[in-house]
């Protein structure tokens, strides 16, 4: 209601009574008021109704605004979580950047520990392997060295008695057969601590197989030969004035003819263009004989002492003391001999093979000292 209802609708008051003596002014014009309180009234009426409509604007907006809130409400939560995530991805990315740096220091310091651990690993293995290794040898040694000390001592006299042969004789032959005999020896055996020994053997057998070592008893048996062949040789001048035998041709012949051949046989003319030698009388031969068996222990004397330059000069004057007597008697096969034997080295670089006796007695050695111990 407006104001002007109220006005309208008004009971009598005290003021009131002021007016009393207007009512038939009032009364004067009664049909001037009621068209106007008829508007008044429409006004009034008009303004209730814009208050309504706007307060059911209001609740409806309200309604709305609460129903948006309580629909809305997870969605917004969901938002704020969202949003909240993406402003905290930095900071995660930098907390897993930190952790995965964290853990790679920790893979890195575990493949370290995992390396020293290995290498620890090797090398305990490595000194058990090698204390198994000593152990066994040891015990080894232990139980073959009474079953292998005369093998052993055999071995080794063999291998002395080869550098004998080789200082003394030179011959690199007898001392190559002496060592292939101990390394027979040794080879029959079982312990391992042999095989540095065998293994020497074999760098001294091929020494001694790459040089060209004289047989110094052989070359002296073979001008021992010769000596024995100059002794047994026979001779006589009669060989060369013998008569030669007639034909049956010449025998048909008249005595004149057959008596001039026959002095034809016993003459002989002929024309000389060099200086003649006299036919050998059996004196001479005996000379002869005995100059080349002088010249001949000569060359054997050389041998023996090993003197090359009285060997070489011996062998020369040799071959020309034989070489006259050629077409007196049969000595070709005595030359071929000596020029067979003529270059012939007799003292060549021999190699040294004591290192192979040093290496079986220092194994013999170690294992007397190691059996003390023990």
């Amino acid at each position: 209601m407006t104001d002007q209802d109220k006005q309208t609708t008004t009971p009598d008051t005290p003021e009131s009574g002021a007016s009393k003596p207007s009512e038939t002014q009032a009364a004067s014009a009664p049909s001037k008021a009621k068209p106007r309180k008829a508007s008044n009234s429409a006004t009034g009426k008009r303004r209730g109704r814009g208050w309504r409509i706007l307060l059911v604007l209001l609740i409806v907006i309200g309604l709305l605004v609460a129903a948006g809130y309580y629909w809305g409400r997870p969605y917004y939560q969901q938002a704020l979580a969202q949003w909240s995530a993406w402003s905290s991805l930095p900071q995660q990315q930098a907390g897993l950047a930190a952790e995965v740096s964290r853990l790679n220091d920790e893979l890195s310091r575990a493949e370290q520990a995992r390396d020293t651990l290995r290498n620890e690993l090797n090398n305990a293995r490595v000194e058990l392997e090698k204390m198994v290794v000593d152990t066994a040898q040891r015990l080894s040694r232990r139980e073959d060295l009474d079953a292998d000390q005369w093998p052993l001592e055999e071995a080794l006299a063999l291998l002395r008695l080869a550098e004998r042969r080789l200082q003394l004789d030179g011959n690199a032959q007898v001392a190559l057969n002496l060592l292939d005999a101990a390394d027979q020896i040794l080879a029959d055996l079982t312990a391992a601590a042999v095989l540095p020994v065998r293994r020497q053997i074999a760098d001294d057998r091929l020494a001694l197989q790459s040089i060209d070592a004289p047989d110094i008893n052989g070359l002296y048996f073979r001008l021992d030969a010769i000596d024995d062949r100059l002794v047994a040789l026979q001779w006589t001048p009669a060989q060369r004035l013998a008569p030669q035998e007639q034909s049956e041709t010449d025998a048909e012949t008249s005595p004149w003819a057959a008596f001039r051949n026959s002095l034809g046989s016993l003459v002989t003319i002929s024309r000389l263009e060099v200086d003649h030698q006299a036919s050998p009388l059996l004196d001479d031969f005996e000379r002869w004989r005995q100059h080349s068996r002088l010249l001949l222990e000569e060359v054997q004397l050389a041998v023996l002492s090993r003197d090359q330059a009285l060997f070489d000069a011996a062998l020369d004057q040799l071959s020309e003391q034989l070489e006259p007597m050629r077409q007196e008697v049969t000595i070709q096969p005595l030359l071929d001999q000596l020029a067979e034997l003529s270059g012939t080295a007799l003292n060549p670089d021999l190699p040294d093979i004591n290192t192979s006796v040093q290496a079986l007695e220092n194994y013999l050695s170690r294992a007397a000292q190691t059996e003390g111990e023990q």
